[in-house]
């Protein structure tokens, strides 16, 4: 049984999209990968931790119960990512073991596509987390759901603030977007962000949120619409891909965005 140890890189989407691409691999040629650095939403999907494919020989249960979730998972980041811990994990190709250390886009596997159902039932979140955003989205009943990720925080720096809009920003597009449904349709509006969002700030839209929001239940919000929307993101096109759903990226606030200009996960980032 051959091993491959997995050191990814980045933010929770980045990790799952590198994921993906090496467990496409691992079904392909029927071996085993092992993630060193689980990440901080892996408690949430149950279909990552209970499969043939995957190891985390690092998530140890007692450690996790006794030291809390986060502060276990930031503990091992650190382990693996200091001088020394990265010499030795270095030294395993010379024991023949395959060790790599991708970022996002580095490596993509052409045993993806044969293998994209087995890959998301992998990332299927818990029962409770489907329960809960169903339940939410089931008290806005609509025609068509459109799932708009505001992201702040982070990108007021990335990139020099190129795509940290500002909620007038959203506020215009979404106005301009709607114009193209028609008047007898109900259209609700599903919002994911990493700041705190005031509704009142959208005039004239059925916006809503998902209460006690975290990653994870915004990523299966998202993957739940019909259209997907917002700035250029590793974020957004996860649930795209997810939910097999339509996604289109603001990259100029200028141009008017159109229902059939919405691309696939795949196709959006050319």
């Amino acid at each position: 049984m051959k091993y491959k140890i997995v050191n990814a890189s980045g933010q929770t989407c980045n990790k799952f999209w590198i994921w993906t691409h090496y467990i496409a691999d691992a079904i392909e040629c029927k071996h085993k990968v092992i993630i060193l650095n689980p990440d901080m939403t892996f408690n949430d999907y149950p279909g990552l931790m209970n499969n043939k494919y995957l190891k985390f020989p690092l998530f140890i249960k007692y450690y996790v119960n006794f030291f809390g979730y986060k502060n276990y998972i930031r503990a091992i980041d650190k382990l693996i990512t200091n001088r020394f811990t990265s010499r030795l994990l270095f030294l395993l190709k010379y024991l023949k073991i395959d060790y790599e250390k991708p970022y996002s886009g580095s490596y993509f596997s052409i045993h993806k596509e044969k293998h994209n159902k087995q890959i998301k039932e992998m990332f299927e979140p818990s029962k409770e987390i489907i329960r809960s955003c169903k339940a939410e989205f089931s008290k806005h009943k609509s025609d068509y759901y459109i799932g708009v990720h505001i992201r702040r925080g982070d990108y007021k720096t990335f990139k020099n603030g190129k795509y940290y809009y500002s909620i007038e920003d959203y506020n215009n597009i979404l106005k301009r977007l709607l114009k193209q449904f028609a008047g007898n349709l109900k259209v609700s509006v599903f919002i994911s962000s990493n700041e705190e969002i005031d509704l009142s700030k959208f005039e004239d839209i059925n916006c809503f949120l998902l209460p006690n929001g975290s990653v994870t239940k915004d990523l299966y919000g998202l993957s739940m619409c019909d259209y997907i929307i917002g700035p250029p993101s590793t974020f957004s096109s996860w649930a795209s891909y997810i939910g097999d759903k339509k996604i289109f990226f603001i990259r100029d606030l200028e141009k008017d965005v159109k229902i059939n200009e919405f691309k696939d996960s795949l196709t959006i980032w050319q």
